[in-house]
């Protein structure tokens, strides 16, 4: 953190008054929980995951949370967007441009499990490409929603539906899962969350070739960089994630379908990971960009 930073993080009172009593826009919910994290020594699974430039500069109270305006633009998106898909499916890269472009939060399951002691048993669990027993995951996202919406409340301004804006990466994957999860969320006050499916080909065989051709990039790019997760070098894993979405997230998705809250997205990326160069950022961003267009398209028609 800058030194900037610093400063301004010691005079969390004098920000927070400000915001409170003039709404004047330079803080939003997010920023404020990040503030309360490095001030307070609050939970850590209220990290903002934001750009660590743009959080700096709203704890200094500079700069309004602004998008790049060359990108296309979310107009009254679903207060919860569930984004699921292969592995390769574009996840984690749209989840990250939507919240530094739009300012959501990300809820990533698999983080918020190893943010806590992992027993041995969930830990193996994880590293095998398994699925955590639905209490446990459930209890996590309650905990995380708990406190997220308590000390929105504690803000003159404070706004529940602004505390329960997100976006979850990977969550729910099995039908079980989403029945806790929509019981959760309307306990919470929060509107029926939109399914987004990031599909790697309307062919489940070549949807899964390109999900193993990615994870195979990604071993190749994180090798060279001295940082493979070992779940992901070991075919038998790969597989088993695989087989997995197939067997317990495809009906999760036929389900929201059914209720009339899916959208499919094409990301098919438009070159072949295996003939990618691990350096050639370009071509993956002007791929990601492509699909990037059509998630924020499909939102903002949901209704349409």
């Amino acid at each position: 953190m800058s030194e900037q930073a610093k400063a301004a993080s010691k005079s969390l009172d004098q920000h927070l008054n400000l915001w409170q009593c003039s709404r004047v826009g330079k803080f939003d919910i997010n920023t404020i929980l990040y503030f309360n994290i490095i001030t307070m020594n609050s939970p850590s699974s209220l990290t903002d995951r934001r750009s660590t430039d743009t959080v700096e500069m709203n704890l200094a109270g500079t700069q309004e949370f602004t998008a790049p305006t060359k990108y296309p633009r979310l107009v009254n998106p679903p207060q919860n967007i569930l984004l699921g898909g292969l592995q390769g499916a574009g996840k984690g890269t749209n989840s990250k441009r939507l919240e530094k472009r739009e300012g959501i939060t990300t809820y990533v399951s698999s983080d918020e499990m190893r943010k806590r002691p992992l027993d041995p048993e969930m830990d193996a669990i994880m590293k095998s490409g398994g699925l955590v027993q639905n209490e446990k995951v459930m209890a996590i996202v309650r905990e995380y929603l708990d406190t997220r919406t308590k000390f929105a409340e504690t803000l003159v301004n404070g706004s529940r539906d602004e505390a329960l804006r997100l976006i979850f990466d990977g969550m729910p994957r099995t039908m079980g899962q989403k029945e806790d999860f929509d019981d959760l969320i309307k306990q919470f006050g929060g509107e029926s969350a939109w399914a987004v499916k990031l599909e790697l080909d309307a062919d489940p065989q070549v949807a899964d070739e390109i999900a193993r051709a990615s994870v195979r990039f990604r071993v190749r790019r994180d090798q060279a960089n001295g940082s493979a997760r070992s779940d992901d070098t070991d075919p038998k894993t790969v597989e088993r994630r695989i087989k997995g979405f197939h067997k317990d997230t495809e009906p999760l998705f036929d389900q929201y379908g059914e209720e009339g809250r899916l959208l499919v997205i094409d990301a098919k990326p438009s070159f072949d990971y295996d003939r990618l160069d691990i350096k050639d950022d370009a071509t993956f961003d002007t791929s990601a960009e492509e699909i990037y267009a059509r998630l924020v398209h499909a939102l903002n028609n949901r209704n349409g």
